[in-house]
């Protein structure tokens, strides 16, 4: 059984106490977001030489621009579907305090696509994982699921019939 702890562990909404950081939303712990308390919690563990060196003297990633203006479109499109649809799951329709944003063609196969407000509906995390991982069967259960792959073979025919298939391929290469 799949139990979801986000769920049972209540966050506060605001902004980041860090003055270096301009984050808006769930605070992680002691008023910083996610980012800013784990940097926090590395430099305390440099001072007390917890670190081994290799890890101390690592960069932290630089974020590039394009990457940036892609966090930004995809914070942008969750917060106007939110705006007009609730927190409301796409496909079974229940309302969810933690919604995710899910991608009708994948980013990772259509990384150009990942901004885009048409390749973007809400859903639990129940319901996305159906989406992304399940066999055509149990996705075809899924509601709204017909007019989510009209979308995708608008959007795009060649994705669209690899997702159709790639089911099919599946589940022929298990059962020999």
């Amino acid at each position: 059984m799949y139990i979801n702890f986000q769920k049972l562990i209540q966050r506060k909404k605001g902004r980041c106490k860090n003055p270096d950081c301009s984050y808006e939303g769930y605070l992680y712990s002691k008023g910083l977001c996610q980012a800013c308390y784990w940097a926090s919690r590395r430099t305390i563990k440099e001072s007390e030489g917890k670190l081994s060196s290799i890890r101390r003297n690592a960069p932290i990633r630089p974020v590039s621009d394009r990457e940036r203006h892609v966090i930004k479109a995809k914070m942008e499109i969750k917060r106007h579907l939110i705006e007009i649809n609730g927190k409301r799951c796409f496909f079974c329709g229940h309302t969810f305090h933690d919604i995710q944003l899910v991608h009708l063609l994948r980013q990772g196969t259509e990384p150009m696509m990942k901004d885009k407000d048409y390749n973007c509906i809400l859903g639990c995390q129940s319901c996305h994982d159906t989406f992304d991982n399940a066999s055509l069967e149990e996705v075809r259960k899924l509601g709204n699921i017909d007019w989510v792959l009209e979308m995708m073979q608008a959007i795009d025919e060649k994705y669209y019939e690899r997702f159709v298939n790639r089911k099919l391929k599946w589940s022929v290469m298990t059962n020999s």
